[in-house]
């Protein structure tokens, strides 16, 4: 219990009728490693020295995108399976979007699809799922929020992947920030860049990343996914 954070603590006041729980408490689903401290008791709570105990397993992740007011992880690795035992995971792939993503499926569709963003992230988490990581995925209009995300990334990520959109043609500032991270990078976009405008066809993130995947749709992001979870198993082998 000495690596465990109290979040809830049970009130004296409430009866029990049962003995096989001390207090039944709601958590929201992304808290699967809560658990109460076990003892056995008969009559009224309020005879108990103490109240119920409840920690969380410090390694929980949740994503961020979804509930970025909860746990973020804090360490390379994190338990999932409860507080007494569980595998360890590694941390979660962030999936970072760059500016205008926010409208795909309506923004000139003939080149970019019919395929909306949520649409997108559905398929990130599912493929990062069958390889075995969370999926961290933010789409923002901002290239001061971005570079931000880089760098948590850099703290909090086992890899990145990120379609920079037209940042990538236009931030040193965005090149910088991702040159100063360890993780590995993929870059990907949903266009093939070689037959568009000549502006787009080189980018400053290609700089920075081990890779550029380019040219199909929303399954960019799926093999951005496979090549990063890749180079996070290579250079774990080689650790």
């Amino acid at each position: 219990m000495h690596d465990l954070d109290p979040v809830a603590g049970g009130d004296g006041s409430v009866g029990v009728g049962g003995a096989r729980n001390d207090l039944k408490v709601p958590f929201h689903r992304h808290l699967a490693g809560v658990q109460a401290e076990h003892r056995h008791q008969t009559g009224d709570i309020a005879d108990l020295v103490q109240s119920p105990l409840f920690a969380v397993d410090p390694y929980m992740h949740v994503v961020a995108s979804e509930h970025p007011a909860l746990v973020t992880p804090r360490r390379g690795l994190y338990k999932t399976g409860g507080i007494d035992g569980g595998a360890l995971m590694p941390k979660p792939i962030y999936v970072l979007n760059g500016p205008n993503l926010n409208l795909l499926g309506t923004r000139e569709p003939d080149i970019y699809g019919s395929t909306t963003l949520a649409d997108v992230q559905a398929r990130c988490a599912e493929r990062g799922r069958r390889v075995g990581f969370e999926i961290v995925f933010r789409q923002t209009n901002l290239e001061g929020e971005l570079i931000d995300w880089v760098q948590e990334a850099g703290r909090e990520a086992s890899a990145i992947v990120i379609n920079p959109a037209g940042y990538g043609h236009t931030s040193v500032a965005l090149l910088d920030a991702l040159k100063a991270v360890s993780a590995p990078i993929v870059e990907c976009h949903l266009s093939h860049l070689a037959v568009r405008e000549d502006f787009r066809r080189e980018t400053y993130v290609s700089l920075a990343a081990k890779g550029l995947i380019s040219g199909f749709g929303a399954t960019s992001y799926e093999l951005a996914i496979e090549a990063a979870a890749g180079l996070v198993g290579a250079a774990s082998g080689a650790a």
